[in-house]
């Protein structure tokens, strides 16, 4: 095949799980700013835009990325770092310019154990000042960014530590393990003990969200949700969440209107989501769910949420590494767009037409391509109904409709323009 015929266009593997983090920048012919999502591959950081487009891709010196995040910074400052750690132990800086694209070395370290980076964040009084590591083997390591050396090593209560957070522009820190068990530290004094430490979590903390300066919640795998005071380190109540949360975002206050009318209310939107696969919305103030999407035919864990105030977007990643772009209209939060980040196993392909090519992959989820020249490379359309792996693909005589089977011992009919199934074929035993 290679000696008979050229690629004129390829669709590679973009990402295969963990952190999607957030750049921002102003390209030099452009007035206002533009956000990419950088995502992990191998030893490549992939920069890619909300519709699709993959722009750039960074090569880290070899190593495989394991972890990566973008510090918070003040808005006066146009200078942010990247942290990327690696699978060799190794943990890159990298300084971000105007633009958001280029991505300079600022230092490179080894964490000194021989234990997995479990979670990065950065913090102190301009959002970049410190970046705090996490290890597996319960080590947290605070480093001095401006000063590029080692200042803490706290020992965690709690074994191999998960996550860790610091509160915006503070020099405090939260963490948790496995367990769920959750500590504070106050990381600009010399102590190595823990301030306070929690067990209201019985199961692994997923994620800890700053509502503001004041409040914080923390959301796991054991189906609460859990509002923090900051300035007390006290719980002030819980909430049941229906289900196990992989992560959870708080929006802004634009961003809100659409769920709430109220300016106090604005201020304590957060979305969640998790095993069911749907994404919630909480308000804080009032303790109560006001929207959830409807369950999908075949419904995938989401693994990670964040949200880009540029395209007014939610990003979710389920746990097939199909990336959604979800947009918020009155009151409801619809997908707009799809990305693949991997097909795993390929086990068959059809043409549909001169636009359009309808992949089969180890999944329940067909994909469909567009593989117009100027159409975005990764974006896609989902066959989503199967319940398991499908087999095989087929295209109508007339080029009308796809015919997918399946091991659920079924095969659909799909009308291949607006993706919905036309029916189901069943009778099959085996």
């Amino acid at each position: 095949m290679k000696t008979l015929f050229s690629v004129s266009r390829s669709i590679d593997t973009l990402y295969a799980g963990g952190i999607i983090s957030r750049v921002t920048g102003t390209l030099p012919d452009q007035k206002t700013p533009t956000s990419y999502m950088l995502l992990g591959f191998n030893e490549f950081l992939h920069f890619l835009t909300y519709d699709g487009r993959l722009v750039k891709k960074k090569d880290i010196d070899g190593s495989t990325v394991l972890y990566v995040t973008v510090s918070k910074f003040l808005p006066e400052k146009n200078k942010g770092f990247v942290a990327v750690a690696c699978v060799s132990g190794q943990v890159h800086i990298l300084s971000i310019d105007e633009t958001g694209l280029e991505l300079t070395p600022y230092a490179q370290f080894k964490t000194g154990v021989p234990a997995a980076v479990t979670s990065l964040d950065w913090g102190g009084k301009d959002g970049q000042e410190l970046l705090a590591i996490a290890t597996s083997n319960g080590d947290i390591r605070i480093y001095n960014t401006p000063g590029k050396f080692l200042t803490r090593i706290y020992r965690s209560t709690h074994g191999i530590v998960t996550l860790v957070r610091f509160v915006p522009f503070k020099y405090k820190l939260f963490s948790s393990g496995i367990s769920g068990e959750m500590a504070v530290w106050d990381v600009a004094t010399k102590s190595g003990k823990p301030i306070a430490t929690f067990t209201t979590h019985v199961s692994r903390v997923t994620a800890f969200v700053f509502i503001d300066q004041d409040r914080m919640i923390s959301v796991g795998r054991d189906n609460i949700i859990c509002c923090w005071d900051v300035k007390t380190d006290k719980l002030a109540f819980t909430l049941s969440s229906y289900e196990r949360i992989e992560d959870a975002v708080c929006l802004p206050s634009e961003a809100c209107s659409s769920f709430s009318t109220s300016l106090s209310s604005n201020k304590s939107i957060v979305v969640t989501a998790g095993e069911k696969g749907i994404i919630r919305v909480w308000n804080i103030n009032a303790q109560k769910c006001i929207y959830s999407q409807t369950q999908p035919v075949s419904p995938m864990s989401i693994d990670y949420l964040h949200y880009d105030e540029i395209s007014s977007s939610i990003v979710s990643v389920r746990s097939d590494q199909i990336i959604a772009i979800h947009g918020i209209t009155s009151g409801t939060i619809e997908p707009r767009l799809y990305i693949s980040g991997y097909n795993k196993e390929i086990t068959d392909v059809a043409y549909v037409n001169d636009q359009t090519i309808v992949v089969v992959s180890n999944t329940e989820v067909p994909k469909l391509y567009d593989i117009l020249p100027d159409s975005p490379r990764h974006a896609c359309r989902l066959l989503d109904g199967h319940s398991e792996t499908v087999l095989g693909v087929d295209i109508s005589y007339d080029r009308r409709y796809v015919i997918t089977c399946s091991k659920d011992m079924t095969c659909r009919v799909w009308n291949f323009v607006d993706c919905r199934c036309l029916g189901e074929l069943r009778g099959h035993t085996s």
